[in-house]
């Protein structure tokens, strides 16, 4: 029997104030926070970037795979799609991935997940341009100040003996790089929202087309990064006489199952679910407490210690991003004129992927019935 598709149009949003929603909005936000420390240490065991998003983006894939088929599904194959998917690959894994992986070498993960904090104040910019109903308010435009007063804050103590010190001096480049990552961030969302969410680019067998689902956009932009990723990794990492760098002890094997299975694959699926509760505004307060959990795990686990003027830039770096987040009204300043049906007021500066995704039904999820 054939399993009719699933529906793409949107349900309504929920209060989602019950304690499952919570509950499932903080283990996000632990995954998330956590997935910098876990960098740290997979780094440690010897194992280098390119390979480290290779391994995890494997595992990520994996398990997608297994829940969308668990559910009936699978993954259409349309080239309209996958052209797509390719991109949403480069600019939401690979590029950010590699990055973040990269400058964790030279920086703290607790200074590593604040500067992916900026990820929304990019999507400002980003959003501004390609999106005809996103403008900069004043208050968003202050948002984006204060944010990279922040990021000048952040990095002073660096720069200031970069020229004496070559520690220092990679720890500059490694911020510029965490900084780039969530550029990409911010680039994937805007494209998410412009070219893949609520867009009817898969075709039903009955010749209808359909938005794809977020396990869909999930799974395929995954297996996509996996595929690129590895031959980069091939190429610039391999060791003499092997194919890949691999952890050598059980905690590097456990970081790569968590960061792959949990912090990419679980990570998605619990993101989208409270979409769905929630709406993608609300949800991008994920965004304020990974720094927190990044931190306490970076003074926990690796004894890192943030020093004054960084956390004043942590400070600042989340005041901005509030600030661009809030629904303050306020005068368009900058930015293509907005429709006369306007459109929602800040979903396109919700976390990478799941950037206005119209939610869809709870067995089209995987979700169980509440």
């Amino acid at each position: 029997m054939t399993r009719p598709a699933p529906s793409a149009q949107p349900t309504a949003i929920s209060s989602g104030n019950d304690p499952r929603t919570w509950a499932m909005f903080l283990l996000l936000s632990a995954i998330w926070g956590s997935s910098f420390v876990w960098i740290a240490l997979i780094l440690d065991e010897g194992v280098p970037p390119l390979t480290l998003v290779s391994l995890r983006t494997l595992f990520g894939a994996v398990l997608l795979a297994a829940f969308l088929y668990a559910r009936g599904g699978r993954l259409p194959l349309h080239w309209d799609l996958w052209k797509r998917m390719g991109f949403l690959a480069a600019t939401n894994i690979v590029i950010p991935f590699s990055l973040i992986a990269w400058g964790q070498q030279y920086i703290d993960s607790g200074v590593a997940s604040i500067l992916n904090a900026m990820v929304p104040l990019y999507t400002m910019i980003f959003a501004t341009v390609a999106l005809a109903d996103e403008r900069i308010t004043i208050p968003r435009f202050g948002g984006l100040v204060v944010g990279f007063v922040g990021v000048v804050l952040l990095a002073l103590p660096s720069l200031g003996a970069a020229g004496t010190d070559s520690n220092a001096a990679l720890a500059v480049v490694g911020m510029l790089a965490v900084a780039g990552a969530a550029m990409s961030y911010g680039i994937a969302s805007v494209y998410t929202r412009r070219r893949i969410a609520g867009q009817p680019i898969i075709r039903r067998l009955d010749g209808s087309t359909r938005a794809p689902l977020p396990v869909e956009t999930a799974l395929g932009s995954t297996l996509a990064a996996f595929v690129m990723i590895s031959l980069l990794a091939l190429v610039f990492e391999r060791p003499p006489g092997g194919l890949l760098h691999v952890p050598q002890s059980p905690v590097g094997w456990v970081g790569l199952l968590w960061l792959g299975g949990l912090g990419t694959a679980v990570a998605y699926l619990l993101f989208f679910r409270i979409i769905e509760r929630w709406g993608a505004t609300r949800t991008t307060l994920v965004t304020y407490v990974i720094p927190v959990v990044a931190i306490a795990l970076g003074f926990i686990v690796l004894g890192e210690r943030l020093r004054p003027l960084e956390l004043a830039g942590a400070g600042f770096i989340i005041a901005g991003v509030v600030l661009v987040n809030a629904n303050l009204g306020g005068r368009g300043r900058f930015g293509r004129r907005r429709p006369v049906i306007a459109a929602t007021d800040a979903d396109a500066y919700a976390t990478p992927i799941a950037v206005d995704v119209p939610p869809e039904p709870a067995e089209s999820l995987g979700a169980a019935d509440d």
